[in-house]
């Protein structure tokens, strides 16, 4: 079984929104990421998303559902700033103050969040299992073991549609894979050849 190793969060031990925050930043872009910022801004704060990429989710939805996203954060008040890199996160070592850019611009705050995740693939190494910026599989969540399978978010699985593979980062991967690989094992063990019982004569 592998898991992911949560990026500890930059608020102390605080929840993304502590009382009396005003300003919020959230760094990151994937799904998390937004469900941090939508439930921060509903309890008030102004909140900013930094996102490295052009769009939040722009490569693991594409760009017309990515828009969408984009568009439903935008309209609740949250602030995008795209291609942003990060250089520090400002404070007095108890607690952030800020987030400075590496175009030189710094943003104040009152909690900074840091969304991400990274694949905890130190058994699938083990195991010699092929691992590229997470565990590799087929379409049907083959890994390169005979008979091996992955399943969740730590899975850099292979899309037909789109020719290539892909992680994506979200809590349907742990299910929804799970399910279908479950459906295949009991498919091959219903088809699996049985021995022919030989009745013999009694007497």
């Amino acid at each position: 079984t592998a898991a992911l190793t949560p990026t500890p969060p930059l608020c102390g031990s605080r929840p993304p929104s502590p009382p009396g925050a005003r300003i919020v930043v959230v760094v990151g872009g994937g799904w998390i990421a937004l469900e941090t910022a939508a439930a921060a801004r509903t309890a008030g704060p102004l909140v900013t998303i930094l996102e490295h990429s052009e769009l939040p989710l722009l490569k693991v939805l594409g760009r017309e559902a990515a828009e969408v996203f984009a568009d439903l954060h935008r309209d609740q008040g949250v602030v995008l700033r795209p291609h942003a890199a990060v250089e520090r996160i400002t404070g007095d070592g108890t607690r952030a103050d800020g987030v400075q850019l590496a175009d030189g611009t710094r943003l104040p705050a009152d909690c900074v969040v840091g969304i991400g995740i990274t694949p905890n693939v130190q058994l699938a190494e083990a195991a010699e299992l092929e691992v590229r910026n997470a565990i590799v599989t087929d379409e049907r969540l083959r890994t390169s073991a005979q008979d091996g399978y992955a399943a969740g978010d730590v899975v850099n699985a292979y899309h037909p549609r789109l020719v290539r593979h892909l992680r994506v980062e979200h809590w349907a991967n742990a299910t929804s894979p799970a399910r279908r690989h479950e459906c295949e094992r009991v498919e091959r063990h219903r088809l699996r050849p049985r021995p022919r019982r030989v009745r013999r004569p009694r007497g």
